[in-house]
């Protein structure tokens, strides 16, 4: 039967252990964090790119020649900035728990008219389209909205995620 010794480094590997393990612990947190900032990051931007696309490719928020409505809306009032504003609303989640407001899109159209029939239509193929977004994003931990505990990393995970894309239009009201 092996007899148990004290060695002398026993109480430092206690202490090393009671100073290491919430270091690690904070790291694995800031990481999943930070992975799950990024992924709402490029949802945003994904759906803003998909926004700005369709006004691209149809020359207008709406217009009655080119729009192909998605289902669930109706012509009359359909405007793509109000798509691409649910579907960052559905982003936020059921109980509205990944937002802290509600999420916005705001699209332009370069040189647009409107009429009966489009709206913010494109005068010219090539006009520009810009749309911005806005999503403001909830951590997902509580220690992410407290500047102490996150350690000067509130600004990015509790900030409100932005994008702003740009296109050129493929087709316009007069050519």
């Amino acid at each position: 039967m092996s007899e148990w010794r004290r060695r002398e480094s026993g109480f430092s590997e206690i202490y090393s252990t009671i100073i290491v393990l919430p270091i690690i612990a904070y790291a694995i947190f800031a990481l999943i964090e930070t992975g799950i900032n990024l992924q709402y990051r490029a949802q945003v931007e994904n759906i803003t790119q998909s926004t700005t696309r369709s006004i691209a490719l149809d020359g207008a928020q709406y217009w009655a020649r080119t729009t192909a409505v998605p289902d669930g809306y109706s012509s009359g009032s359909f405007l793509w900035e109000d798509y691409g504003a649910d579907q960052l609303a559905k982003l936020c989640g059921d109980s509205g728990n990944r937002c802290n407001g509600v999420p916005t899109m705001e699209c332009e159209v370069e040189s647009a008219f409107d009429g009966a029939t489009f709206r913010q239509l494109a005068q010219f193929k090539g006009s520009e389209v810009t749309c911005f977004a806005n999503f403001p994003y909830v951590p997902v931990s509580p220690l992410s909205r407290n500047p102490v505990t996150s350690l000067g990393l509130s600004g990015f995970f509790a900030s409100p995620i932005r994008a702003e894309v740009t296109a050129l239009t493929t087709v316009g009201g007069n050519g």
